[in-house]
């Protein structure tokens, strides 16, 4: 699993998809390409948090891309190339296909494909690999939950006030 991380950071990064939310948004840490892998991958990480309204939903994993893009500006730089790693492996065609099993593009990928891959992350005998799933999970659930306009969706008030 190492040695794929390795190879995945030395390999020539993968042509973004066409997204329009990918393109147009200005993120500091996030690529294109990143932004493509997560697209896909927040709607299945967080099935039945989101909004199903097509409209509401889109504003709503834009704003987890947000989320994730600010929580990886305040890591230390360790942190940042470890997730930078993780990305890469995602996003290049050779190591998304050998070690995610995602065979086509991110644009492209099924549902189902994406939750297979995220279930052999997350039950994979390989430390690195549960490793990277956990780390993809705290990100997304992370910029999700923590997100003020998500609570309503799960009944909460936001934290008390203090006065």
């Amino acid at each position: 699993g190492s040695a794929l991380l390795l190879i995945g950071r030395w390999l020539p990064p993968v042509r973004a998809a066409d997204s329009s939310d990918a393109k147009t948004a200005a993120f500091a840490y996030l690529t294109a390409a990143d932004a493509t892998m997560l697209i896909r991958v927040v709607p299945v990480m967080l099935e039945g948090a989101l909004p199903t309204e097509h409209g509401q939903r889109n504003a709503a994993i834009g704003e987890v891309l947000r989320g994730v893009d600010f929580t990886i500006g305040h890591q230390a730089l360790s942190v940042r190339g470890e997730i930078r790693d993780l990305f890469a492996v995602l996003t290049k065609t050779l190591t998304r296909s050998l070690i995610a099993g995602i065979w086509t593009t991110w644009d492209k990928a099924a549902d189902e494909d994406i939750r297979d891959f995220l279930a052999s992350w997350r039950n994979s005998r390989f430390d690195t690999l549960r490793a990277g799933y956990i780390g993809l999970n705290n990100l997304i659930v992370g910029a999700w939950y923590g997100n003020r306009k998500s609570w309503a969706r799960i009944g909460y008030d936001g934290p008390p006030t203090i006065g």
